[in-house]
């Protein structure tokens, strides 16, 4: 995956995704407002005005700095956003722009390739989030989604201060074709695109869908956590899946000793084991929940009480 900035990636991309729609977008170096912020804010309404919508168009102002977005350092949250800032409120949109330039002088002096990123804001999103297109701390392969589908708003989970911001769904990156919901099933083909444009399969990418399950794509960088991953996880997750099927379709068939054809699994039937030991109970917490209860107290229960 070539390194462009934040910016310049989205700018690419418009014309090479299919299935993701990038919101129009415009940037320029921090040392051009700097310079001379009149300009700016002219070139700002040209690039908008001309869209069919302007008249009520909001706009987001965020970062695009030199040193975000690097293949091993991200600085994901290291600088400043400004949301909703409507297009012809010039004093807003100056406000926003400084603000988000002041977040870089907080933390080192201006570099040359400093940039601002001006777009467009999603309307009526029914989910927001963030998608690692494998797990972000040890690189096994699952999408996994991190999502807000409740409060309709963008920056939910990139910013972590909603209640809702902490919802999330692991997909095995060989069963993305498997999922029934056509909204994460319209968001999966829609990264597995931007990976093949991309020529990466380690992205960190920042989306938006609206109520006809059209996804935007917001942001996407490389995962800058690739350098601490144990590169043997993948096969050790696929043989540990393997086993699981085969132990799982083992017990589905007729057993000895039980009534049916078949084997009937309840996480709680009599007792609630998941609120006892949990849903991944360490060895000693199942060991002593199977001799306890599940080896015999139980079904000697079920007799006492009549079944």
């Amino acid at each position: 995956m070539i390194t462009y900035s934040k910016a310049q990636t989205l700018v690419n991309l418009q014309s090479l995704v299919e299935q993701f729609e990038v919101p129009h977008i415009f940037f320029f170096k921090a040392t051009d407002w700097i310079d001379n912020k009149k300009s700016v804010l002219d070139d700002i309404n040209n690039s908008f005005s001309s869209l069919n919508n302007a008249h009520e168009m909001h706009l987001a102002v965020r970062s695009s700095a030199a040193d975000e977005d690097g293949k091993y350092n991200a600085k994901a949250g290291e600088y400043d956003s400004v949301l909703n800032v409507p297009l012809y409120d010039h004093d807003s949109l100056t406000i926003a722009v400084e603000k988000v330039i002041s977040s870089y002088v907080n933390k080192r002096d201006i570099l040359c390739d400093d940039e601002i990123i001006v777009q467009e804001m999603v309307q009526n999103t029914i989910m927001s989030g963030v998608v690692f297109t494998h797990d972000l701390n040890s690189g096994a392969p699952y999408f996994v989604i991190n999502y807000d589908d409740i409060s309709g708003l963008t920056n939910t989970v990139t910013s972590g201060d909603n209640e809702y911001a902490n919802r999330t769904l692991y997909v095995h990156r060989t069963s993305a074709d498997k999922v029934r919901s056509k909204r994460f099933k319209v968001l999966l083909n829609a990264i597995v695109q931007l990976e093949e444009c991309l020529g990466s399969q380690f992205l960190d990418v920042e989306f938006a869908m609206d109520e006809k399950f059209k996804p935007y794509l917001l942001q996407v960088r490389s995962i800058s956590t690739q350098s601490n991953w144990n590169r043997a996880i993948s096969k050790r997750v696929d043989h540990v899946l393997n086993g699981v099927e085969k132990f799982v379709n083992s017990k589905f068939t007729k057993q000895s000793g039980i009534y049916g054809d078949t084997t009937i699994f309840g996480q709680m039937p009599d007792w609630n084991p998941a609120e006892m030991i949990g849903r991944a109970p360490r060895q000693l917490a199942y060991s002593l929940y199977e001799t306890l209860i599940t080896d015999h107290a139980w079904r000697i229960a079920r007799k006492e009480m009549g079944y």
